[in-house]
């Protein structure tokens, strides 16, 4: 059993929206949350938390494509890696199936 603790999700708030409720933003990020700030729609920018370390998962955070959990787990268990068997068919092939019936 895996638990994913981070999520895609990332609020997305306009300027207008942000200058008036900067204080209930900024608690936010303080607990680990990240904003987008959009213009016409438009995303200009992020705020993100400070991360500490280099880690492909703090890099992630701040980059906005991944959210701390609710919970302030920091934790991520990553699956094992599984080698695929011999009787199944090479990864290209499988690709190449997909492109063609999506066309």
């Amino acid at each position: 059993m895996y638990i994913i603790v981070y999520t895609l999700a990332v609020e997305r708030v306009g300027i207008r929206e942000l200058r008036n409720n900067l204080k209930d933003y900024l608690e936010q990020v303080e607990r680990g949350e990240s904003i987008e700030i959009t213009k016409n729609g438009k995303t200009i920018g992020m705020i993100v938390p400070e991360q500490r370390g280099d880690t492909t998962v703090n890099r992630l955070v701040a980059e906005g494509k991944l959210t701390p959990s609710p919970s302030g787990h920091h934790g991520v268990r990553l699956p094992r890696r599984v080698r695929p068997s011999a009787e199944s068919a090479p990864t290209s092939e499988i690709l190449d199936e997909l492109r063609a019936d999506s066309r």
